[in-house]
């Protein structure tokens, strides 16, 4: 055994890496956290921890290796927000991965609240509108697999967010993120529009301004066409 007198930082990292090699991730945050009391500024062992996470992270995605994906990202997460809580400095950088780890590792509730505090730095920068959509849509196809019978409607929550920052920006200075924010978002608002309970009671006219909304940012958007054919009808 190494005296602790003798112990160097580098000592706790290497341990704690062993203990997490071995599964036991509690122990090696326990010698992680003595590598940042030795020396404050070796919190960026948490950010190179996480890193390592991330690329075994996305090297599980392009091997379509579910249990891969959920282990390794929610590593990534984990040491993500060590790294958030330990840093002096709170930058939209380090909000924005860590809620894109929470996101791959499905743990959608904490990758809102981090895409939150994303927006809440810089509310117009796209990325995040564009996952916390594809978390409202998991969370209705969820409700729908449950019951399917059920109306769910979480994607209309950030598709009014898209509107209400992007929706006043004329067309023709949209940047291509956001034109195709807003024509998700306006497509979301107008199908809710003509049929938000699911019995068939259809309402063109309140669809009708999301619709006319699409047709100017883009005249050919196809998606839009089935509704526009039914409601030109009437």
């Amino acid at each position: 055994n190494i005296k602790p007198e003798y112990t160097i930082k580098d000592d706790y990292e290497a341990y704690g890496r062993i203990l997490l090699a071995m599964g036991n991730m509690e122990e090696a945050d326990k010698n992680f956290e003595k590598v940042v009391e030795m020396d404050p500024e070796q919190v960026s062992v948490y950010e190179k921890l996480a890193s390592e996470y991330e690329s075994k992270g996305k090297a599980a995605r392009k091997a379509k290796d579910k249990e891969g994906i959920l282990s390794n990202y929610g590593k990534e997460a984990h040491y993500r927000e060590l790294y958030l809580d330990n840093s002096v400095a709170k930058s939209l950088k380090l909000y924005y991965t860590t809620a894109k780890a929470n996101f791959y590792a499905e743990d959608f509730d904490k990758a809102n609240q981090y895409f939150d505090e994303v927006l809440n730095l810089k509310n117009d920068y796209a990325p995040p509108y564009q996952y916390m959509m594809q978390i409202a849509y998991k969370k209705d196809q969820a409700t729908k697999a449950a019951d399917t019978t059920a109306v769910s409607w979480e994607v209309k929550g950030p598709a009014e967010r898209v509107v209400a920052v992007f929706g006043e920006k004329p067309a023709d200075q949209l940047k291509k993120s956001e034109k195709n924010l807003l024509l998700t978002s306006y497509e979301i608002l107008a199908n809710y529009n003509f049929d938000p309970n699911g019995d068939g009671n259809y309402n063109c006219s309140a669809a009708r301004p999301f619709i006319d909304k699409i047709l100017v940012i883009d005249p050919e958007y196809a998606r839009i066409k089935p509704l526009t054919d039914y409601c030109d009808q009437f």
